[in-house]
């Protein structure tokens, strides 16, 4: 059932449990960001409007915080995992733990990028991944064509990619049944907004805190705190690919879409 989060409290005869479930929901996936890291970056953007450098490190301890919750998989809780389902554990990289084993600090400095970038260095990675011609290609022991289309060569980056748009498509299509649209932007906070002119897209007229999306149901905040979660890492994909899709795939069915074509991590 959907519920407008910004209409008046019901009165206590009509306020029964399914409801009061779903606004103990609604607060603990957007009200507590160190729960599921949902807000997380939503926090760290509103102190980014105040104190443009503190808050430029501050953003960065987020993600990184974040990366570290994909990276231990079940034990992170990252996101919102569905009840009943079960998730991997801990991605352990091959060549040790660590996140200097692929990000070279030295080498983000020397590129002119600046050490709190992190970014993936190819000198870091071709001691095991020579055959990649940049750290995006790499697809080591996973062999499955994971989104269904056809490919199981294609970097995992790609196959998480085509994953993600399913699971947009599939919020973008049950929003249309609560009676509001929903759009996405990646930059602009709350991220979800109504999408008036139901293109699909957030224009600069619609992407903003007083166009925020209200019309919640309770698997369409479980599948958006997930899309948030594994789109917003660049590096989901290589930080612990298994758990993001199952996380994504799992969301797309909670939606009520067609999974049978993608091949679940187990």
């Amino acid at each position: 059932m959907a519920r407008n989060l910004r209409t008046s409290e019901p009165s206590p005869p009509e306020f029964a449990l399914p409801q009061l479930r779903q606004v103990l929901l609604v607060f603990l996936l957007l009200a507590l960001p160190g729960l599921t890291g949902c807000a997380a970056e939503g926090a760290a953007q509103a102190v980014a409007q105040a104190a443009p450098t503190p808050a430029d490190q501050a953003e960065f301890e987020e993600i990184r915080a974040a990366a570290k919750q994909l990276i231990a998989g079940a034990k992170g809780q990252a996101g919102h995992p569905m009840e009943g389902k079960r998730y991997t554990g801990p991605f352990v990289h091959g060549a040790g733990p660590g996140c200097a084993v692929c990000h070279e600090h030295a080498a983000d400095a020397a590129d002119g990028t600046g050490p709190e970038t992190w970014t993936p260095s190819r000198a870091t990675c071709r001691p095991c991944h020579a055959q990649a011609s940049n750290p995006d290609a790499i697809r080591t022991t996973h062999s499955a064509d994971y989104d269904g289309d056809g490919d199981a060569t294609e970097p995992l980056a790609s196959e998480l990619d085509a994953l993600l748009a399913d699971l947009m498509t599939a919020i973008q299509s049950s929003s249309r049944t609560t009676g509001s649209a929903i759009c996405y932007h990646p930059e602009r906070y709350p991220y979800w907004m109504k999408d008036t002119d139901s293109d699909g897209v957030c224009g600069d007229d619609e992407a903003g805190a007083s166009n925020a999306y209200e019309i919640w149901t309770e698997p369409m905040l479980r599948a958006s705190c997930n899309y948030q979660v594994v789109s917003r890492q660049r590096g989901a994909w290589a930080h612990n690919f298994d758990y993001a899709a199952q996380l994504i795939i799992d969301s797309i069915e909670v939606l009520g879409a067609d999974v049978t074509r993608y091949a679940r991590p187990e």
